[in-house]
């Protein structure tokens, strides 16, 4: 399985900024849905608050520390009569990997806890979308980053982790479509 990192930030890092995106940038946003479409997507408790809802058609997985946690999901998406915007809570694992395109939400204590449910379900990629602390507690054990680099200068207060680009292997834009996100590869020893 590759763990993918795809994040969008400034020259400067910054992510967030009062748990939200600081910009609006639709060819990004569009990037990132036809990216992580039929994946799963990690993300920290934070970010699945900030966006508000599971992300269609894509296995959600949130690491939490919070025992007992339990998201929030809007009506509207449990009972959409689409029955791959139903939301799954906590789906057995062959439902998971009968129906890739099936909208599901599991809660996970740690980032082992996600990547093993991940193999469990035989997920091809895994994207971490973030926050901070989760890009920075995943970047070392990522395959591949998809940095998509924001033009100007956005205060913020989330960032991306230091990391030092001559380590990973730049190999382009991911999609011709979309040159301005980079994929960089982390070189085999």
């Amino acid at each position: 399985m590759k763990i993918i990192i795809i994040v969008a930030m400034t020259a400067d890092r910054v992510i967030g900024k009062d748990g939200r995106l600081p910009w609006h940038v639709p060819e990004d946003l569009k990037f990132f849905k036809r990216t992580t479409q039929g994946h799963a997507v990690i993300m920290g408790r934070k970010t699945y608050e900030s966006m508000g809802r599971p992300l269609p058609r894509r296995r959600n997985i949130i690491i939490t520390r919070h025992a007992g946690y339990r998201p929030k999901v809007a009506k509207s998406l449990t009972q959409s009569g689409d029955p791959a915007i139903a939301v799954l809570f906590s789906p057995d694992d062959e439902a998971a990997r009968r129906s890739p395109d099936q909208t599901c939400l599991d809660v996970v204590r740690t980032v082992d806890d996600a990547v093993e449910l991940c193999r469990r379900r035989s997920e091809e990629t895994a994207f971490i979308i973030g926050g901070g602390q989760l890009y920075a507690s995943t970047i070392d054990r990522a395959d591949e980053l998809f940095i998509t680099t924001i033009e100007g200068d956005f205060p913020g207060d989330t960032f991306f982790p230091e990391w030092n680009p001559s380590d990973w292997v730049r190999t382009g834009p991911v999609e011709a479509d979309f040159p301005a996100a980079v994929r960089y590869i982390r070189p085999r020893s």
